[in-house]
């Protein structure tokens, strides 16, 4: 995740997340797990410097597919 803003804006409310999600053979989620988060009130990383999101996750046995999503999260009360 990049720790950049626009026009130097400070970032206060969106807060990053590496997710892994894994299905059955009908594509029913059944399990989901964040693994990392990036979150920009209480990093110490640089502004535009790279902070890395990582994690291990092992799929449940029933899983026939699995997949892994980068995002962002708005905590506005109002958002």
């Amino acid at each position: 995740v990049l720790n950049s803003t626009v026009r130097k804006e400070t970032l206060k409310v969106w807060q990053g997340y590496l997710r892994a999600k894994f299905y059955d053979d009908s594509l029913t989620l059944i399990s989901s797990a964040d693994l990392d988060a990036y979150d920009p009130t209480t990093t110490a990383t640089p502004l535009d410097q790279w902070e890395t999101l990582s994690g291990t996750v092992t799929a449940p046995a029933c899983a026939t597919t699995g997949r892994i999503a980068l995002g962002l999260k708005d905590y506005r009360a109002y958002a």
